[in-house]
């Protein structure tokens, strides 16, 4: 298949780190289709020597003499204006947004797909860490709904010399069913029954987790 140019239909952050690695995002979509295992296997094997190159001589160690990075984290349920947030910071800190639903469509596949999607929130806290180490703000986007999940990325984060801060989206169950039909871009569509769910998962963070931030945005 003939590779074209279609880096302008990607999400910007997703264009300048695969061009960073030296990456293709010319292929057509359909080529990351689950069932062309060559595809995957490429795929999979290109992250895991990104993911060791970046790890490798000490890279979770902070550089001295560096400025001091920054991790963001968005916390809160679908609907609750993660990524609206997100881009409002990215902009206002001039970091880099890290997201995986958009790089998910981008590349064609289901955002439902769970195994797929806990790869590239690897890859991108790949890319992120070492982002940190350089003395930039990186802004995280997954969720996290449990607390061992945000836990563990500030924890490393700290480890890594970067200051952490969480922004938790607190919104009412009945507003965020409204925002997800008012959008409208599941699919499966979302069943009132599912934010019922989600909210039985969820883990709110509380003063005792807060305070292991360096700073915290107050509920909106």
């Amino acid at each position: 298949m003939t590779n074209i140019d279609r880096s302008d239909e990607y999400p910007d952050e997703l264009v300048g780190i695969c061009s960073r690695f030296g990456w293709s995002i010319g292929t057509a979509a359909t080529d990351y289709c689950p069932d062309e295992q060559p595809v995957r296997r490429r795929v999979a094997r290109r992250r895991r020597e990104t993911m060791a190159r970046m790890t490798r001589d000490g890279a979770d160690r902070p550089i001295n003499g560096s400025s001091r990075g920054r991790l963001i984290i968005i916390c809160g349920l679908p609907g609750s204006g993660k990524t609206t947030r997100a881009k409002e910071v990215a902009a206002q800190r001039r970091g880099l947004r890290l997201g995986p639903d958009e790089w998910m469509t981008a590349l064609g596949i289901s955002v439902w797909d769970d195994a797929m999607r806990q790869r590239v929130e690897t890859l991108q806290w790949s890319v992120a860490k070492e982002l940190l180490l350089l003395g930039n703000t990186v802004i995280i986007e997954w969720g996290t709904w449990a607390r061992s999940e945000r836990d563990a990325l500030r924890l490393q984060a700290q480890r890594l010399g970067a200051a952490v801060e969480l922004h938790y989206l607190d919104v009412p169950d009945d507003e965020l069913w409204r925002r997800i039909q008012e959008r409208a871009m599941e699919d499966p569509p979302v069943e009132r029954s599912d934010v019922d769910e989600w909210r039985r998962h969820f883990e709110p963070p509380d003063e005792q987790e807060l305070a292991g931030y360096d700073a915290r945005t107050p509920t909106p």
